[in-house]
């Protein structure tokens, strides 16, 4: 197999559904960033990051598991077996949620630093039906079901769209009814998403896999609820050390900087299935370098790009939102950009099974987020740029255990000097005013030069046979 090729078709197909619904997503910020008040924008962007952490806390890294298992199997009956238990185990823990959750609704209520308690039961059911749409979409990505997967993704975020619209700009709704609307469409959706993967399921008479994959998923889980944590704490410290007000700026441009995560999840889904097919193939070290090196190359050309454009959009968008925020654009977009590159190296520990290592690399990361705490005055720069030193240090340790764990050993050279040459560019303007375009686009031209110089053996290849086939 081509696994270029086929990264690159995948990478494009799942780029476009992945583009297509950030798009949506990038058209819902602005326009929702522009219709409600600063405030009401960060209660909304809390709530998702509440949402979110909740899910993960309930998949407990039986998604993750499933895949794992899901390939060391190559019986069709077995897979459907995999699947079937997580979904009905997945099913019992949702109800167990749901009588906790009602039962103790008022207590999160006072636990939560935002007020929320007119929609906490909206918040509340938002959570089961996320869970069952993400569990079918992994189950379509990774059975290479891509028509059910790409109809499902697409429709799901162009209904919500069009509900906003007209949300905004007919009926005038408020957070309470956004967040109704938003219900309804994920309520549709899910059952939806069910029958499309209903062929992977039946009504087991036996449990045979669940026992090993808990016991797979429990450090996973771990790590999942970590990740998951983490846009929810820093979300708090905002809160906690600022206000409401600059809990809505932090959301706003976080949300903006997510626009990286486009090339990141389009790569991911692509890769994953690949990586899997291919880990035990004789030259699979080389083919991980080189994708790794690939994606750096194009996620630091990303950022740069995001860094730049960002004093044009945030001031059209938000001129009167705004007031020289830019400087958190650049350490923020970095951080959410290496911690996508860093999940391409987690596929060795994956592939090792030794999954508390990830853990491990997930509570440093957490212990040097906490260091923040040591400043007298914590301010929002300061939040971003610890951020930015976590994700920096977890990197680096990922690589190390990484590295010991697994027989592919990864060869970083270029992928951390691509990476130094952007961090050091970037950080060299956050003194100025408005970001440097002079300074941004040097960085550009240095890191396609770097990378051309460390392959171009390969460069020259492409080129022999690009021409050979005009040629002939």
């Amino acid at each position: 197999m081509n696994i270029y090729k086929t990264l690159l078709s995948d990478t494009v197909m799942y780029g476009f559904v992945n583009a297509f619904t950030k798009l949506i997503s990038f058209l819902l910020f602005p326009l929702l960033a522009t219709y409600f008040s600063v405030v009401e924008y960060g209660t909304i962007d809390y709530v998702q990051s509440f949402t979110s952490l909740l899910v993960l806390s309930l998949i407990f890294g039986l998604d993750s598991a499933l895949v794992r298992f899901f390939y060391d199997n190559d019986k069709t009956q077995n897979r459907k077996q995999l699947i079937t238990e997580i979904f009905f185990f997945e099913l019992f823990i949702i109800g167990v949620y749901l009588i906790l959750a009602f039962f103790f609704k008022n207590k999160i209520v006072e636990l939560i630093q935002i007020k929320i308690n007119g929609f906490i039961g909206l918040v509340i059911l938002q959570v089961p039906f996320i869970l069952l749409m993400n569990f079918c979409q992994n189950i379509l990505k990774w059975t290479f079901q891509r028509k059910q997967f790409l109809t499902i993704s697409i429709t799901y975020l162009f209904s919500l769209l069009v509900y906003c619209l007209l949300g905004v700009y007919y009926f005038k709704f408020d957070l309470y009814y956004y967040f109704l609307g938003s219900l309804i469409i994920q309520i549709i959706f899910s059952f939806v998403a069910l029958l499309s993967i209903s062929k992977w399921i039946f009504i087991i008479k036996k449990w045979i896999f669940i026992n090993s994959m808990l016991r797979y998923a429990l450090p996973l889980g771990i790590v999942s609820i970590l990740t998951a944590s983490y846009p929810f704490i820093e979300k708090n410290l905002v809160l906690f050390y600022t206000s409401e007000y600059f809990l809505g700026v932090y959301s706003i441009i976080y949300k903006y900087c997510f626009s990286i995560l486009i090339i990141i999840y389009s790569f991911q889904i692509a890769w994953g299935p690949i990586s899997y097919s291919i880990y035990k193939e004789k030259d699979a070290q080389k083919k991980f370098n080189s994708v790794i090196n690939i994606l750096t190359f194009i996620v630091c050309q990303a950022i740069l790009i995001i860094f730049l454009l960002s004093d044009y959009i945030m001031s059209w968008f938000f001129v009167n939102k705004f007031n020289e925020m830019y400087v958190l654009i650049f350490p923020l977009s970095f951080a959410i950009g290496i911690q996508g590159i860093n999940s391409i190296l987690e596929a060795s520990i994956h592939l090792s099974k030794k999954t508390n290592w990830i853990l491990l690399t997930n509570l440093i990361y957490l212990v040097c987020f906490s260091s923040l705490l040591v400043w007298d005055d914590i301010t929002l720069i300061i939040i971003v740029l610890t951020i930015c030193f976590s994700s920096i240090t977890k990197f680096v340790l990922t690589y190390i255990i990484s590295n010991k764990v697994y027989e592919i050993k990864w060869d970083l050279r270029q992928v951390f000097t691509i990476l130094l040459s952007t961090l050091l560019f970037g950080l060299s303007t956050l003194n100025k005013q408005t970001p440097s375009t002079m300074v941004i686009l040097i960085a550009f031209v240095f890191n396609i030069i770097i990378f051309s110089l460390c392959n171009l053996k390969q460069i020259k290849l492409l080129a022999f046979n690009l021409i050979n086939k005009k040629l002939f």
